[in-house]
């Protein structure tokens, strides 16, 4: 009988050992070994750029900045440009602006994607408004010139060409330079115009004044004259004869050189000079 109590409450015992060692997830005192429990944190992937917008204007450039949470990843980056046209992008992410309008640049690390939108302007100024100088002028010679100059608003338009035209090439003539050549009396207007057609005029007005001219001729008063004989001695056209001790000139033959008019000393040759 306390064999089989004594049995009974070892039984016990053991029983309760066990539940307790389970319940506590330990091991068996003495067995050697320890139980460890290992958590893994997996970072996701995250990309993104510098920039969202950019704005440039033609022929510049500027670089975007990739900005992600995996330096490995970030190397196998592949940019790429929606209108190469507009604007290009390298693969360091440098965006160069082509010509006027809009352009998507996209990075893509594996399998995500970032994009800045990219707005390029153009770098013309355009004229608005074209003047001449002078805007008159008179010239009063045949072959005269004149200069006449454009300029534009605002002065640091480009791309600015100009065609320079005259309404009556009679009167004057410009060249494509400007330049005005008188050609007759007359008015004729001079007119300048942009490649983009603005317009400009200038008058001109050619007045050419009859030239003046002097005729100069020689002649003998008898009075004087005793046909030594010195003037027609250094005639060179022999244009006087003597007779009757009288020098006589003949004006169809004489050059008006003024020889025989310096020669004679007593002062019977006489000069005349007429204005036409």
């Amino acid at each position: 009988m306390k064999n089989r109590l004594f049995l009974t409450a070892v039984i016990v015992v053991v029983c309760s050992w066990i539940v307790v060692a389970c319940s506590l997830d330990e091991p068996i005192a003495g067995d050697g070994t320890e139980s460890t429990t290992t958590t893994t944190t997996t970072t996701a992937l995250t990309v993104s750029l510098s920039q969202s917008a950019l704005t440039l204007t033609d022929g510049t450039n500027s670089s975007l900045t990739l900005v992600c949470n995996d330096a490995t990843a970030a190397t196998s980056a592949v940019w790429s440009s929606s209108n190469d046209a507009v604007a290009t992008v390298d693969q360091n992410g440098k965006v160069t602006a082509v010509s006027e309008g809009t352009a998507t640049i996209t990075v893509t690390v594996s399998t995500l994607q970032a994009t800045c939108l990219v707005t390029v302007t153009s770098s013309d100024v355009t004229a608005t408004a074209v003047a001449v100088s002078p805007t008159s002028a008179t010239l009063s010679s045949a072959g005269s010139t004149r200069q006449l100059t454009a300029s534009v608003t605002p002065s640091n338009a480009t791309n600015v060409s100009y065609t320079w035209s005259s309404s009556d090439t009679s009167v004057a003539t410009v060249t494509q330079s400007g330049l005005v050549t008188a050609v007759a009396n007359g008015t004729t207007v001079i007119t300048v115009t942009t490649n983009s057609g603005l317009k400009a005029t200038a008058t001109i007005t050619v007045s050419i004044t009859a030239a003046t001219s002097t005729v100069t001729t020689y002649s003998v008063n008898s009075a004087y004259c005793t046909g030594c004989g010195n003037c027609r001695s250094v005639c060179p056209s022999g244009a006087i004869t003597i007779s009757s001790r009288k020098a006589y000139i003949d004006q169809s033959k004489c050059t008006a050189c003024g020889k025989c008019y310096s020669r004679c000393g007593r002062g019977a040759i006489v000069k005349t000079v007429t204005n036409n």
